[in-house]
């Protein structure tokens, strides 16, 4: 099931934001990395707060947003307990396409790319996949996509990211063709408001 949603991009963390539960507030979470990473990881990230908001209310916090993305969700699974609160990380992929890939052939493939993480990312609790529907602002740039995995702590991320030895390879192998790693970006976040 497709859901629209709005994600309200900051180049800054953001301190207490008071949404009253109409949104949910992910920030950047310094130092956290893998070493056996497909994608480039680096703390120099262009965006640090999310705000992500599912009505069409504009998710005023006081400060104009970088980017606003409107995104179409999908959910590919949730292991997650609906009753508990959320209080892991989120590896939150703003996805860029590479130029000599159509459009169309880059949304199959990425939601493709589905089926390869369920087996390859054991430890992702929640799978998110929102396609950009529209963008505006400079710091939205070539965002195609964005991606987020969703881990119960910081060592499910950290230390089983990965399925087995070769799933890196595999993983590496399914995106190589359609994504572009040097305008796209991960970050590592903690939800601050839900």
């Amino acid at each position: 099931m497709t859901t629209v949603k709005r994600a309200y991009g900051f180049a800054d963390v953001l301190g207490a934001v008071d949404g009253g539960g109409r949104f949910a507030v992910d920030v950047h979470r310094a130092g956290i990395f893998r070493t056996n990473s497909v994608a480039p990881q680096s703390d120099d990230v262009p965006l640090r707060t999310v705000v992500w908001s599912w009505d069409d209310a504009p998710a005023d916090v006081g400060v104009e947003p970088d980017a606003v993305l409107t995104l179409a969700e999908s959910v590919r699974w949730d292991r997650r307990d609906p009753a508990a609160e959320f209080t892991g990380i989120k590896q939150v992929c703003f996805v860029a396409r590479r130029s000599d890939v159509p459009r169309a052939e880059f949304e199959r493939r990425y939601a493709a790319h589905a089926d390869i993480a369920r087996v390859h990312h054991p430890a992702v609790s929640r799978y998110v996949q929102n396609l950009v529907v529209d963008a505006r602002g400079a710091d939205a740039g070539a965002i195609e996509a964005i991606s987020e995995l969703w881990f119960d702590t910081v060592d499910d991320y950290r230390e089983h990211y990965y399925a087995g030895p070769d799933s890196p390879d595999v993983v590496r192998t399914d995106v190589v063709d359609y994504l572009d790693f040097t305008r796209g970006f991960n970050v590592m976040m903690e939800t601050r408001a839900r």
